[in-house]
């Protein structure tokens, strides 16, 4: 999702739904402060939680909100709100407020599971590893999305990623190995 959010979302808020550089900076803090707000909650009230359900809580609650987002930017909604209006901004930014929230329910406890999981001697190997994959990631699909964009409407690319991922986390928490929750029920041995 890290390529939408580079390429489609900035290219629908500013040239589709024509939201000013202000507006459109406005929003991508929303989505930063979510983030912080997440941790805080985290921190304070949800840290003997296990880390099981904040994992599926953070996973299936941003799959929500995101096809919530996604169905937002349909052309009948951007309509009905009349374009870069302040209605629209504000539901827009509560959205990714919430989504940041999210995100933060997810990768929190995900990276520290990882931690837990990786023994000392591999984890800064293994750490770069898992950030040049997902690193590389990003300029490759900001290439792709923007070849699709000029062949797919932007909402309709949004939204077929949106689905695409609900079916690649399902199918992942369908598959994912006890440990992948609960570091602590598994046994590594490194020599």
């Amino acid at each position: 999702m890290n390529p939408a959010f580079a390429v489609i979302i900035p290219y629908f808020m500013r040239q589709v739904i024509g939201f000013s550089a202000q507006q459109y900076g406005i929003m991508q803090s929303t989505f930063t402060a979510g983030i912080l707000i997440g941790n805080i909650i985290l921190a304070t009230y949800l840290m003997k939680r296990s880390s099981k359900a904040l994992i599926k809580v953070g996973l299936f609650g941003m799959l929500l909100i995101n096809i919530v987002f996604a169905v937002t930017l349909l052309p009948n909604n951007v309509n009905y709100f009349g374009g870069p209006t302040l209605i629209f901004l504000i539901i827009i930014s509560i959205e990714l407020i919430i989504m940041g929230g999210l995100n933060a329910l997810l990768n929190t406890p995900i990276q520290t599971n990882f931690q837990k999981l990786i023994p000392n001697k591999l984890r800064s190997r293994v750490f770069s590893v898992i950030m040049v994959m997902t690193q590389a990631g990003v300029p490759l699909g900001a290439v792709l999305y923007g070849v699709l964009l000029d062949m797919i409407p932007a909402h309709s690319l949004y939204l077929a990623i949106s689905l695409i991922v609900v079916v690649l986390s399902v199918a992942f928490t369908l598959v994912a190995p006890a440990g992948v929750y609960e570091p602590e029920k598994v046994n590594v041995e490194v020599s």
